[in-house]
């Protein structure tokens, strides 16, 4: 199933599953309008196609039936997507290039990948006990770790710090760990915010890790660990 966005400013799509009829739908944000509609059994795989313009595509999880392959190409202008509802038990997030990447959410049998190119943020505002970010760029890169500014909604930011490097990921705080894993190269990771509980991994090459200008106590129990 491939949904192109026609729209002459842009589009703002959600990809839902109607459990009363058993068809996934592509729902026009803007009309209310179905765009597009599958039966789930006939459908293994969905790609949404952007505009050369600024394009939103949300992915409701509630009553979805996983795992179903999901991707979405933006296209040009600032894109973004969302994904809402649903509840597991981890969530990853692979950052490949700017732009590129994906989100893995996986609770048992329950799991659910969706792709993305040329999106500039992603908003995952599902639960999960657990999160990870990893860098998958291949270089050493600024990996930032923020509060997304807005008072008292348990989010964070996972971003580049303005150096376009990977997508910035907007998440909510896990209940239990946040883990990074820097991948390859001389990494810098920034933490601006203290919420979640951190499991920091450099990975290969010269890392450094950048605490919160305050008062804070930092515990060394070996080379390169603490």
């Amino acid at each position: 199933m491939v949904v192109d966005m026609v729209g002459l400013d842009g589009d703002d799509f959600t990809l839902r599953y109607d459990d009363a009829t058993q068809y996934l739908q592509v729902i026009d944000d803007h009309t209310g309008e179905i765009v597009d509609q599958r039966l789930l059994q006939e459908t293994s795989e969905i790609q949404i196609v952007g505009t050369e313009f600024d394009d939103t595509l949300t992915v409701d999880l509630a009553n979805f039936v996983l795992p179903l392959d999901i991707s979405f190409a933006g296209g040009g202008g600032n894109d973004s997507l969302s994904v809402i509802n649903g509840s597991f038990e981890s969530a990853t997030y692979n950052a490949t290039a700017f732009g590129a990447g994906s989100i893995g959410l996986f609770d048992g049998a329950a799991n659910e990948v969706i792709s993305y190119t040329d999106v500039e943020s992603v908003d995952d505002q599902t639960q999960a006990s657990t999160r990870a970010f990893e860098n998958a760029t291949g270089a050493g890169q600024l990996i930032r770790v923020t509060d997304d500014a807005v008072p008292g909604d348990d989010f964070i930011i996972v971003d580049s710090g303005g150096t376009d490097a990977f997508s910035s990921i907007r998440l909510q705080t896990p209940a239990g760990q946040l883990r990074i894993l820097a991948g390859d190269g001389g990494d810098i990771i920034q933490l601006d915010d203290l919420a979640a509980a951190l499991d920091i991994q450099g990975g290969p090459g010269s890392d450094t890790l950048l605490g919160l200008d305050q008062a804070t106590d930092w515990n060394i129990d070996g080379a390169d660990t603490g």
